[in-house]
């Protein structure tokens, strides 16, 4: 994704006149960014997730040679001390990868922004505020959209923003001490923190974070289908007024 980013940001900051073309690549430049903050953090949570899942199988395998009615041994407490300090850094690392995905989506909003221009009455300063104006401002701006990146769109809102803020942040303004944070293991032995509540009553539902690696995926589909709305409508580029050669001054060498 990487290189198709820096591809992407070559074959289009031509069609700029110079001062739009740094913009321009500065703008995808930190799409680039906070994707690669993302792909160092997935790499950082896979060593974390083997070496919990084989603390824990070491665990049970101590539990099952001996059956018998006892305190924990000293070789089980310091599992258990493992596990805990294991467990959080994996939470440590989830949670940063929601932070920094969030910022990620934010920055392609601004972007879509600036290649296809403002438009007045309609805000895209946030992926939030996007999804809100997405509908109107193709129309507005005579971009053909692919219904399925508006699906997506929605989707990232709530699996990313939503998480993010709902849940992640929300337990910062938590008054009520009940939030636990725990690690659960899908099936291909990714990592997911938990959010459950200590003494849940009906009203309480625990929620489950998707992996550093599952979030890198959603997000470089994602780009992908931004660079590939660009590219649909190329010629929907908006060029602000600037001393420079005009795109179509360039388009006449």
């Amino acid at each position: 994704m990487q290189q198709q980013i820096r591809d992407f940001i070559q074959e289009n900051r031509p069609r700029f006149n110079t001062k739009n073309n740094n913009l321009f690549a500065t703008a995808f430049s930190q799409i680039e960014h906070y994707f690669l903050y993302i792909n160092i953090i997935s790499s950082r949570c896979k060593p974390l997730e083997k070496q919990l899942l084989k603390n824990l199988k070491k665990f049970d395998d101590s539990i099952i040679k001996d059956s018998n009615s006892h305190p924990l041994t000293n070789y089980q407490e310091e599992l258990i001390r493992e596990q805990r300090d294991l467990s959080l850094k994996i939470n440590l690392e989830i949670e940063s990868s929601y932070l920094f995905a969030k910022i990620l989506l934010d920055k392609i909003a601004k972007t879509i922004e600036f290649y296809f221009g403002p438009e007045r009455g309609l805000s895209l300063n946030s992926h939030s505020e996007l999804n809100k104006s997405i509908e109107q401002y193709v129309i507005k701006k005579s971009i053909e959209i692919n219904p399925e990146l508006k699906k997506v769109m929605l989707e990232l809102e709530e699996d990313i923003s939503g998480f993010r803020d709902k849940q992640i942040a929300h337990i910062c303004k938590e008054r009520n001490p009940r939030i636990i944070r725990g690690i659960s293991f899908a099936d291909d032995k990714k990592a997911n923190m938990v959010l459950s509540h200590l003494y849940p009553d009906h009203k309480d539902a625990s929620k489950k974070s998707a992996s550093p690696e599952e979030l890198l995926l959603l997000i470089a589909k994602y780009i992908e289908m931004i660079m590939k709305l660009i590219e649909e409508n190329i010629e929907r580029v908006f060029i602000k007024k600037d001393p420079e050669k005009s795109l179509e001054s360039r388009k006449s060498q």
